[in-house]
C-alpha cells in the first residue's frame, strides 16, 4: 500500500512537474481502509490508497546520492547526489547547518530527506517519511542512492539492489535477476549498471514524466550513470557523456566534444566534471545559476537541487551556486570528502568523516498558543520560539519526524518512533505514554497519538473526557483545547470525544481527507476539498466562505486559515483566512504555502518554494517572530 503525502507529493509534483512543462498525472484521491505502514499524511495516490491527515491546528502534523568516489562514479546525480535532508545533532557552520558526530562513508538527499551510509554500512536516515523513506532496511550497504520519495542501495551480501519507500511508479520493483555495481535512483524512477556495463532502468510508470528514460536507455558499455527527475545520463570508459529522455531545457543535450570525469543529473539542467581540466561545466536550465559553475578543479559535482548545485573542489572545501532562497548555498568552512545538492539544503561528509547539512528549509511549523515550533531539515531538530517557560524548551536535537505544540507543551515523534515532550509537567500528567508513534496531537493539557498500529493513547488531563480515546483503526488525530477528533481508516469519517459545549465534537458525516482542531471549533477538508467546521462560531471562525476549495485547513483559538485548492489545473497555493481578527490573524500573507499551521491568535505556515517559515498575527511573546535563520 503505497502513500503519497499531500504537502511533500502533491504540492510537490504540481510545481515541479509544472517547471518541467509536462502536466501533473491525474491523481486517485482515497483513504486507508486499511492502514499497515507507519506512514501518515493526507494521502494524495496515484492508483493506491492512502490514509488522511491533518490540517495544521498548531497541535500535529507530519509531513529526506552520490557513489563512493572512484574512477568510474565521482559524482551523482538526482539520486546519486541527493536533493535534501539534514544529519542529526545540533549546530554546524553556514546557515542552520547540523553536524553528526558518528561517521559516515556517504550522504545521500531525497527530497527533505536524508540518508547516510556509516562506516558500519548500515544506513542512516532523518527528515520526510511520508513514504517510509526516512525507515531504511537493517541490511548493510556498499552504496545508497536516493530519489525524492524512495531510496535504493546494493546490498553487500549479494550485490542485490534493494529499495524502500514510495513505490507509486514502481521504483521499489527492481527488474528480477540484475546484477549491478552502480545503482542511480531518480524523482520516481532509478537506473543501474549492470555487471556488464549495459544500463537497465525501471518505475517512472505513468507519472508523466519519465517514460522515455526507462523505455529508451542507450545501448553499449558505460561506467556511470546517474539519474535525473525526467532524464538520465551515462559515461562510456572514455569519457564521453550521453543523456536521454525529457529534453525541455535541454538538460539531456551534453557539449559535444567535451569529454567528463563524473557527470550528474539534476531536475532540469546536468553537471559534469571535465576530464581534461577538472573544470565543471553545466548544461539545461540556468534560471538561478545553477549552471554557471564557479572556476576551479573540482573532484566532484552534484546537480541533485532543482535550482542549485554543489561541487567540491580539489582542495576540499566546497562551493555551491544557484538559488540560495533557503541558504542551500551558504559559504562552508573546512574542508569535506563528498558533497550532495539536495533541493532546499545541501550536505556534506567533512574530512573527519562526520556529516553536516545547512538551510533555512523547515520540514513542518507547527502553531502553539503562544508559541510556535518548527521541525529543521537540516538536521532533524525541533527549534521553537516565543512564550517559553523552559529554556531547555528552545532546541529539541532529535533527531524528529514530526512535531507537535499544544498550550505549554510541545512533543514530537522521534525516529525511533517514540514521543519526547517538553514545556510544562511533562514529568507528571503530561509525561507521554511508551510505545511507537507515527502521529500526535496536543492540546492545553492532554495528548494524543496514533500508534503504529493505528490504535489511539491519550494521556494527560481527563477531566472532560478529551483523553477517553475511543477504540478502531485511525489515520490521523488532531487535539484542540479540551476536545479530541480523528479520522476512521474504515470509512474516512471523524470521531471526536471530549468538551461539547458548543459542539466541537459533534462532527458532520462524510468523508475526509483531513482535519483541525482549534480551541472550541473544529474543521476539515472533505474529499471533495470543500472545508465544513462545527463548534463555536461567536467569531464566525466555523463559517468558511462558500465556493472556495481548499487543500488544507488550520483551525486556531478563534479563527480559521485554508490554502486555496484551485478549480483548474494551476496551483493556487495561497491562503485565506475568516474569523477573529483582533490581532491581525485572519490577513494572511500574499505568499504561496505548502503547509499552514494555526495558534492562538496567530498563523504560521512554510513558504511553497522556499520551505522558510512566515508568520502573521498575535506576536506580544514573539510567537509570530521566527529565528532569523529560519
Amino acid at each position: 500500500m503505497k502513500r503519497f503525502d499531500f504537502e511533500a507529493s502533491q504540492v510537490v509534483l504540481a510545481l515541479l512537474f509544472a517547471a518541467a512543462g509536462c502536466s501533473v498525472p491525474s491523481v486517485d484521491v482515497k483513504m486507508a481502509a486499511d492502514a499497515s505502514s507507519d506512514n501518515a499524511g493526507i494521502d494524495l495516490i496515484v492508483s493506491e490508497e492512502v490514509r488522511p491527515r491533518d490540517g495544521a491546528d498548531g497541535a500535529s502534523r507530519l509531513d529526506a546520492t552520490i557513489e563512493p568516489v572512484d574512477s568510474s562514479a565521482s559524482s551523482g546525480g538526482a539520486g546519486d547526489s541527493g536533493r535534501a535532508g539534514g544529519s542529526g545533532g545540533a549546530g554546524g557552520s553556514g546557515g542552520s547547518g547540523g553536524s553528526n558526530s558518528a561517521t559516515f562513508l556517504q550522504v545521500v538527499a531525497g527530497y527533505q530527506f536524508t540518508c547516510a551510509l556509516k562506516t558500519d554500512h548500515t544506513v542512516s536516515c532523518w527528515g520526510s517519511n511520508t513514504s517510509g523513506q526516512s525507515k531504511p532496511s537493517s541490511d548493510t550497504f556498499s552504496t545508497i542512492s536516493a530519489g525524492w520519495f524512495h531510496v535504493c542501495g546494493i546490498r553487500r551480501a549479494d550485490g542485490a539492489v534493494l529499495c524502500w519507500g514510495d513505490n507509486a511508479y514502481g521504483q521499489l520493483t527492481v527488474p528480477a535477476g540484475i546484477e549491478v555495481t552502480q545503482v542511480s535512483a531518480g524523482a520516481t524512477f532509478n537506473c543501474a549498471l549492470k555487471t556488464d556495463s549495459s544500463i537497465v532502468c525501471w518505475g517512472g510508470t505513468d507519472d508523466g514524466l519519465s517514460a522515455g528514460v526507462i523505455a529508451s536507455p542507450p545501448s553499449g558499455a558505460f561506467v556511470q550513470v546517474s539519474s535525473g527527475v525526467a532524464h538520465a545520463c551515462a559515461l562510456k570508459s572514455d569519457g564521453v557523456a550521453t543523456c536521454w529522455g525529457t529534453n525541455l531545457f535541454n538538460e539531456a543535450s551534453p557539449p559535444g566534444g567535451v569529454l567528463f570525469s563524473s557527470i550528474s543529473a539534476g531536475d532540469n539542467h546536468s553537471c559534469g566534471v571535465v576530464k581534461a581540466t577538472g573544470a565543471v561545466q553545466c548544461w539545461g536550465e540556468n534560471s538561478n545559476g545553477q549552471a554557471t559553475p564557479p572556476a576551479g578543479t573540482f573532484a566532484q559535482v552534484s546537480a541533485g537541487g532543482h535550482y542549485h548545485s554543489c561541487g567540491l573542489l580539489g582542495d576540499g572545501t566546497v562551493a555551491c551556486w544557484g538559488a540560495n532562497n533557503s541558504g542551500q548555498c551558504t559559504q562552508q568552512d573546512g574542508t569535506f570528502k563528498q558533497v550532495a545538492a539536495g533541493q532546499y539544503h545541501s550536505c556534506g561528509i567533512r574530512s573527519d568523516g562526520t556529516v553536516v547539512c545547512w538551510t533555512s528549509a523547515l520540514l513542518q511549523v507547527v502553531a502553539g498558543t503562544y508559541h510556535t515550533c518548527g521541525l529543521r531539515i537540516s538536521d532533524g531538530s525541533i527549534q521553537c520560539w516565543g512564550l517559553i517557560t523552559d529554556s531547555k524548551s528552545v532546541r529539541q536535537p532529535g533527531p524528529f519526524l514530526q512535531a507537535a505544540a499544544g498550550s505549554n507543551v510541545s512533543c514530537g515523534v522521534q525516529s525511533n518512533d517514540t514521543i519526547s515532550c517538553w514545556g510544562d509537567n511533562v514529568t507528571g500528567a503530561m509525561k507521554p505514554p511508551t510505545g511507537s508513534f507515527r502521529n500526535l496531537g496536543v492540546g492545553y493539557s492532554h495528548g494524543c497519538g496514533i500508534k503504529t498500529d493505528d490504535s489511539l493513547a491519550c494521556w494527560g488531563s481527563d477531566d472532560l473526557g478529551q483523553a477517553d480515546a475511543p477504540t478502531g483503526s485511525f489515520g490521523r488525530v488532531v487535539a484542540g483545547k479540551y476536545h479530541t477528533c480523528a479520522i476512521r481508516n474504515s470509512d474516512l469519517s471523524v470521531a471526536c470525544w471530549g468538551k461539547n459545549d458548543y459542539g466541537q465534537s459533534s462532527p458532520p458525516t462524510g468523508e475526509f481527507n483531513s482535519i483541525s482542531a482549534g480551541d472550541d471549533h473544529t474543521c476539515g477538508v472533505k474529499t471533495d476539498w470543500t472545508v465544513v467546521c462545527w463548534g463555536r462560531n461567536d467569531a464566525q471562525q466555523s463559517t468558511p466562505p462558500a465556493g472556495i476549495l481548499f487543500y488544507q485547513v488550520a483551525a486556531g483559538s478563534s479563527h480559521t486559515c485554508g490554502i486555496l485548492n484551485s478549480t483548474d489545473d494551476s496551483t493556487d497555493l495561497t491562503v485565506k483566512c475568516w474569523g477573529d481578527n483582533s490581532s491581525g490573524q485572519v490577513i494572511a500573507l500574499p505568499n504561496q504555502f505548502k503547509s499552514i499551521s494555526a495558534g492562538g491568535d496567530h498563523t504560521c505556515g512554510l513558504d511553497a518554494y522556499a520551505w522558510r517559515v512566515k508568520c502573521w498575527g498575535h506576536d506580544a511573546f514573539t510567537e509570530s517572530s521566527p529565528p532569523a535563520d529560519l
